[in-house]
């Protein structure tokens, strides 16, 4: 919370092929999104409920591919 900066990377094993998304975050404590984290968790028999949901605005998208551009 002290350093919304979040970075998530995606890879497709099969192809070696992945996304890196950087932007910044912001933790959800109620509404639709919290309330589908908190049914995610159920489901998924999570013992403690979510404190929060992550939603992430992406500012930069890099390609993890030779050179890691930045293609968005």
């Amino acid at each position: 919370q002290n350093n919304p900066k979040l970075a998530i990377a995606v890879v497709d094993r099969s192809t070696m092929k992945g996304y890196r998304f950087t932007g910044q975050a912001e933790f959800v404590t109620e509404g639709e999104l919290y309330a589908g984290a908190q049914k995610l968790a159920e489901m998924l028999k999570i013992p403690a409920p979510p404190k929060a949901a992550v939603k992430m605005k992406v500012e930069e998208i890099f390609d993890l591919g030779k050179g890691g551009l930045k293609i968005a």
